[in-house]
This record gives C-alpha cells, sequence and structure tokens, in this order.
C-alpha cells in the first residue's frame, strides 16, 4: 500500500504466495509518493482490501503489516495531525489479530516531538523501539535495519504464537 493524501493497494497478497522474488519485484515498483500522510487509510485499506480471504489471506497464517512512514499523519488543508486517527486504525487492524510494526524515516521523524508517540502509538505491543517500531534518518539508511524489522517481527510473533511463515519467507 502506498499513501500520500490517499491510500492505493499496489498488490494483493495473492499475486505473490510463497514468492519472495515477486513480493520484493512489487516492492521495487513502489513509487515515492511525498508530501502528505494519509496513515489512517493506509491501515483501513490494509484491513478491508489486503488482510481479506478474498485478497489472499489465509486464516491459519499469521498477518504482519510494516508501515514505513516519512511523516505526522496529515492531510493537505488540514492543519491538525491525524495521530489519534492513525493510532485507532492500526488499533482497529491489530484487534483482527494484526501485527504491526513502524518504522519511522527523515531526521524530522527522529526529531518532532509527535512522531515518536505515533510510531509507538501505531506499533503492537509491547511497543517498543527497535523491536516493534524503528526509525532511521533517511531511505538509505533503510538498508541498516532491512534484517532487524523482519527478524524482531518472527521474534516477536513467536514470543506471542502467532507466528506461522511460510517456509523461505523470511530473508
Amino acid at each position: 500500500i502506498r499513501f500520500s493524501t490517499r491510500a492505493h493497494v499496489q498488490f494483493t497478497l495473492d499475486k505473490c504466495i510463497g514468492n519472495r522474488t515477486c513480493v520484493r519485484s512489487e516492492l521495487d515498483l513502489l513509487p515515492y509518493d511525498g508530501h502528505w500522510t494519509n496513515t489512517p487509510d493506509a491501515f483501513y485499506k490494509a484491513d478491508k482490501e489486503v488482510f481479506q480471504p478474498e485478497y489472499g489471506d489465509r486464516p491459519l497464517s499469521s498477518n504482519l503489516a510494516i508501515i514505513i512512514t516519512d511523516g505526522k499523519p496529515r492531510l493537505p488543508g488540514n492543519d491538525e495531525f491525524l495521530v489519534e486517527e492513525a493510532i485507532n486504525a492500526s488499533r482497529a487492524l491489530q484487534d483482527r489479530g494484526v501485527k504491526v510494526i513502524s518504522v519511522g524515516v527523515t531526521l524530522e521523524v527522529q526529531r518532532n516531538p509527535i512522531s515518536i508517540p505515533t510510531l509507538k502509538g501505531m506499533s503492537s505491543a509491547p511497543k517498543l523501539e527497535n523491536v516493534t517500531y524503528f526509525t532511521v534518518p533517511n531511505f538509505s539508511s533503510l538498508q541498516q535495519i532491512i534484517y532487524d524489522v523482519p527478524r524482531e517481527a518472527c521474534l516477536e510473533m513467536k514470543r506471542t504464537k502467532t507466528a506461522s511463515f511460510p517456509k523461505g519467507m523470511y530473508p
């Protein structure tokens, strides 16, 4: 899912079942929209258009959403941040059994007093830095955590006994 003023589902789970190369190819095709950060809509789309059986979700498999954002939840023409809406939308997804890991990208995310509590609020329990939420100073720095995020996701899902990743899908 990519999101700016609106969220758009780029591909659904049924497109790449069991095919890590397909997932990576699809992720490489995601454009960077920039400008606005409609995080609540991204969580809503994940709930309604990704983590559903008709889109390839498997009822006996664990679900994980990793949200990568470069800013505070916000829409054009609105001076208010959508922090509560983003956290509530993430909670609704978590209430359906989806684990959420949040990744904040840019120095702005690291410095802004709203951003870290937002990342923490959107992430699943135990809401710990470098376990269920991460920050990096820029998009190039995502390479530094590319193995940490899935490793921590798998460990956390195992700790909470919800893990069942298909063989070969872990990097």
